[in-house]
């Protein structure tokens, strides 16, 4: 039980860093684009600056656009911190909740390892002896 609980957990964590990474990888791709776009029309301002006189309209759009862009690229970059402070968290959680899982898996071994070792030394008396201190030590196991 402790396995699947642990295979569980681990499944979630999977999906959860795969979701988180898809969508950091569709920012980190959206950046890009946004960045390449934003450095070819600086370069075309420029140019434009030359021409103001002729191309003045142009110009005050261009650098309205830009303006924009800064904008989406500054709300992409908090989408992406804000995806990365997600997936931390995510997998925080679950490193928790598979620690918690582990520990309770280790108890269980601890009480089946102590169980086997009363059975082992229960059968090396003889039956008179072995039954009642048996019978108190599995009480206090269960107990435990």
């Amino acid at each position: 039980m402790a396995e699947s609980m642990g295979g569980d957990v681990l499944g979630q964590v999977l999906q959860a860093v795969q979701g988180l990474s898809e969508q950091v990888k569709g920012l980190s791709n959206r950046m890009d684009k946004l960045e390449g776009r934003m450095d070819k029309l600086e370069g075309r301002m420029e140019t434009q600056h030359e021409w103001l006189q002729r191309l003045g309209l142009e110009f005050m759009g261009t650098r309205d656009e830009v303006k924009q862009l800064r904008l989406e690229v500054q709300q992409s970059r908090e989408e992406f911190q804000q995806a990365h402070k997600s997936l931390g968290a995510d997998v925080q959680a679950a490193r928790t909740e598979l620690q918690l899982g582990i520990r309770q898996m280790h108890d269980r071994i601890d009480r089946n390892n102590d169980a086997v070792l009363l059975m082992v030394s229960g059968l090396q008396r003889n039956t008179t002896e072995r039954f009642e201190p048996m019978e108190h030590r599995l009480k206090a196991l269960e107990v435990r």
